[in-house]
């Protein structure tokens, strides 16, 4: 179960150089994924519930028993479609529309986002000569992050349960007295 899908990269990198970057090292890309997720992690922990931002994906198995709101993705596709379940058990037929929807709950610019973080990562881990473009992507997925950590930026994500404690604190005190009487 990963958060990122094969198909997601299809976008941003040609098929040839995630081979070309991912065999030439021992950084695979999974461990530039988790690593690009712990660092986005950082920049959103306060604000947003990463463990639901960053929630995996399940492989669909006509075997497991799944819930309304869940959500699975077809292995046998090629595109990997996402789809949520509209019941209780539903049948293990993808494409039986009572039971499944297409849908992917991911935000799609943060998907964007740590694909470039861990292409970054991959390409620094070869050696391989970079381009500026990467590196320009790799820039403006930090200063996004930044930008969302300094709430100039709000993006579609799971916010921070109210009641559960996020890890930060605002400490004050009153101003002291100096009353003497």
């Amino acid at each position: 179960m990963r958060f990122l899908l094969p198909r997601d990269y299809n976008a941003q990198l040609r098929h040839s150089v995630k081979q070309a970057i991912s065999r030439s090292n021992d950084y695979t890309i999974e461990d530039a994924e988790d690593a690009a997720i712990e660092q986005a992690s950082g920049y959103l922990r306060s604000r947003y519930d990463v463990s639901k931002v960053f929630a995996p994906i399940p492989a669909h198995d006509s075997d497991t028993q799944y819930n309304e709101g869940e959500y699975v993705y077809d292995i046998i596709d090629a595109r990997n479609t996402i789809y949520m379940a509209l019941v209780d058990n539903p049948s293990a037929d993808l494409k039986n529309t009572n039971d499944w929807k297409p849908k992917d709950p991911r935000n799609r610019h943060l998907i964007t986002i740590i694909i470039d973080l861990s292409a970054y990562l991959l390409f620094t881990a070869t050696g391989l000569p970079m381009s500026q473009l990467r590196e320009k992507r790799y820039d403006d997925a930090i200063q996004w992050l930044v930008n969302v950590q300094k709430e100039l930026v709000s993006p579609d994500l799971p916010l921070m349960d109210e009641d559960k404690p996020s890890g930060a604190y605002i400490m004050g005190a009153n101003r002291k007295l100096r009353d003497k009487w």
